[in-house]
């Protein structure tokens, strides 16, 4: 684990300001893990088309800004209190294979390119790569 445990980070996100329009990468505060939570570091990601759903906000109360995102894999940071069993997530994410939906691949400062490719249905599900 990190030495970030308990403490706020700054870190880079991409965020959704307005429904439909490109994100903006931005620096951004993440509180410590709280109760039966985990703050894990993101190497990769992927975008999928339930991102750009709520990207787009099509028959459904937006909420903006907005930091998409919902299948992350990345490393531990820290935990919050009644975490148990990390093991049965790497389990679940090992048995989905999600290796065989992806499409492309992208660094995280191309992420609208990504979008562009989900939104025009020439992608299934593109990785980002947060160091690039």
């Amino acid at each position: 684990m990190s030495t970030n445990v308990g403490q706020v980070i700054r870190c880079k996100a991409a965020v959704a300001w307005e429904a439909g329009k490109p994100l903006v990468i931005e620096e951004v505060e993440v509180a410590p893990p709280q109760k039966r939570e985990v703050r894990i570091k993101i190497l990769f990601t992927s975008l999928c088309h339930t991102d750009v759903y709520f990207w787009e906000a099509k028959g459904q109360n937006p909420v903006f800004p907005r930091i998409l995102g919902h299948e992350a894999g990345g490393i531990v940071e820290s935990v919050g209190e009644g975490v148990t069993d990390l093991q049965m997530m790497k389990s679940l994410l090992q048995e989905l294979e999600v290796e065989k939906f992806i499409t492309h691949e992208v660094p995280f400062s191309e992420i609208n390119k990504a979008f562009d490719l989900m939104h025009k249905g020439e992608g299934l599900r593109c990785i980002i790569r947060m160091d690039a």
